[in-house]
């Protein structure tokens, strides 16, 4: 017989997308599947459309007042009957066949976890209009076995992204996994941080031995209106998008007195989350994270950032406050604008009713081209450059391949 998976759906002022969301769950085919909705914004659009769903597999919560981040991450952790769980966002959705194919993984091989890499899908509510109708990210069919322990070295040096850590927004995990977790916190919590999900990628990565990165997406990362990863990254914030992202712009409350205000950098999240998991399980055995290579990260992360000046006070902060010879580059303007270039990166096959013919093709993906941009030329020297960086990439990968056997 094959084990339950939970699925848990927090949702907090999001009906408008759930519906969506939901259908991608009671399409898939893996039959012992729990849905855990639980509804932290107490709407009552979201309690009518589970109600009319009327699913046995969808299982209703909601909370007695509004809880924060964690402690609602937590609360819906509570209604998982599974032996398997994942997160997935209000707006996120699981492909096609995705859960079989996972589990049938587990079923085949000892693991604890299974983390992919996701793809970005941008509704037409989007926050940035120019974003809005947007698939982007890389796929390919490469699986890797990685060990844990060694990957979180890395992540702890800067040199690997949480998300590529079992991430519970990004992974599935065997649930006797979140029980060791909790029963080692000094708090009896799993999520025991301020963003949940980093958090989570942290503590599992300590906790088991190997799990299986998949570079190809399992779920789409859905981004719209109400999504609190693109409220944290815009520049500036209306009061009601700070109310929403609350916990975030307050972080430097609970962080590392060194790492400062807040900044939207997820590398100051990263190092936050790691710091408050090694306190909060004093336990395990955990690196040391490296304060030179996060504010060497922070300047490198500041130059596709839409706030990169705020990023880059904050590698200022930590670098006066750990006594760290740094220069910033000043006065550096954000790539983002309304007319930002189209670019793609990757290979998709898309349906035959969407794409039929090479002409409606080339309609859909004229906007490669730059047409209100003047053209830019290539030098001998910008194809230097370009090599340079790419041989630097290439090296990074390899070690990383390395380090992760």
């Amino acid at each position: 017989m094959n084990p339950k998976l939970s699925v848990v759906i927090p949702v907090k002022n999001n009906s408008g997308t759930l519906k969506s969301t939901l259908k991608t769950l009671l399409q898939q085919d893996y039959k012992p599947l729990e849905i855990v909705v639980s509804n932290n914004s107490q709407q009552d659009e979201i309690k009518d459309l589970i109600k009319k769903i009327d699913d046995k597999r969808i299982k209703y919560l909601c909370p007695k007042r509004k809880l924060n981040f964690s402690d609602d991450w937590n609360f819906a952790l509570s209604g998982v009957t599974g032996e398997f769980v994942t997160f997935l966002g209000d707006d996120d959705g699981f492909m096609p066949g995705a859960i079989s194919y996972a589990m049938n993984i587990f079923n085949e091989k000892n693991i604890d976890a299974i983390t992919w890499r996701k793809l970005n899908y941008n509704w037409p509510n989007h926050l940035i209009e120019y974003e809005r109708n947007i698939l982007e990210g890389q796929s390919s069919q490469e699986i890797q076995l990685i060990d844990a322990k060694k990957a979180l070295k890395l992540s702890s040096k800067f040199l690997l992204g949480y998300n590529q850590l079992p991430c519970i927004y990004n992974s599935i995990v065997k649930i006797k996994i979140i029980n060791k977790a909790k029963s080692l916190s000094t708090q009896n919590k799993f999520f025991n941080g301020v963003i949940p999900d980093v958090y989570s990628s942290i503590v599992i990565a300590n906790l088991i031995g190997k799990y299986l990165y998949m570079s190809f997406p399992l779920t789409l990362n859905g981004g719209s209106e109400k999504s609190s990863g693109i409220i944290s990254g815009l520049a500036q914030h209306t009061d009601s998008q700070k109310e929403k992202i609350s916990d975030i712009v307050n972080s430097g409350q609970k962080y590392h007195k060194d790492i400062g205000p807040f900044s939207s950098s997820i590398a100051s999240i990263f190092l936050g989350e790691f710091l408050l998991a090694k306190n909060n399980m004093p336990e395990l055995n955990w690196p040391e994270p490296s304060w030179r290579l996060y504010v060497l990260y922070l300047r490198y992360e500041s130059k596709g950032a839409r706030n990169s000046g705020k990023i880059l006070d904050a590698a200022t902060y930590t670098a006066k406050a750990r006594n760290m010879i740094f220069f910033p580059k000043k006065n550096r303007k954000s790539v983002f604008t309304e007319n930002s270039p189209s670019y793609f990166s990757g290979r998709i096959r898309f349906p035959e009713n969407i794409i039929d013919d090479v002409d409606c093709a080339s309609q859909i993906f004229n906007d490669l081209i730059p047409f209100d941009k003047a053209p830019t030329y290539s030098s001998p020297s910008s194809v230097v450059k370009e090599w340079i960086l790419y041989t630097i990439s290439s090296l990074l990968r390899i070690y990383r391949l390395y380090k992760l056997k």
